[in-house]
C-alpha cells in the first residue's frame, strides 16, 4: 500500500479559494499511485495569532487548556473547509482530532 504523508500551513491557506488548490493536489496524489494520502492541516494563514489575541481579550492570563481549546478551532475549520473542497473530486475523508483519538 502506498502512503503518502502531507503538512498543509497556513500559508497554504491564505484565502479560501487555496482550499481548492490543496484538495487537487490531493485529489492528483490519489489517482498518480497513492492508496492513502494522510493530511496535515494547520488553521488558515494569520487565524491562530486571531484566535490568541481573541483569546487574551477574555482573559490576559489565558494559557494552558482553555488557550489550547481556543487555538485548536482555527485547524477545525481548516479541517472542515478541506473536507469540503475535497467533495469536488468524491474523496473520501475521514477526519481525526487530537481530542478524539484519546
Amino acid at each position: 500500500m502506498a502512503v503518502k504523508i502531507i503538512k498543509f500551513g497556513g500559508s497554504s491557506f491564505r484565502r479560501p479559494e487555496c482550499y481548492r488548490s490543496v484538495s487537487k493536489h490531493i485529489a492528483n496524489s490519489l489517482a498518480h499511485g497513492f492508496d492513502q494520502v494522510v493530511v496535515v492541516v494547520s488553521a488558515m494563514y494569520g487565524e491562530t495569532e486571531n484566535l490568541k489575541k481573541l483569546a487574551l481579550s477574555v482573559s490576559e492570563r489565558c494559557d494552558g487548556a482553555a488557550m489550547d481549546t481556543v487555538l485548536t478551532t482555527g485547524e477545525i475549520v481548516s479541517v472542515g473547509l478541506l473536507e469540503a473542497a475535497l467533495e469536488r473530486y468524491s474523496v473520501t475523508v475521514s477526519s481525526l482530532f487530537g481530542y478524539s483519538l484519546g
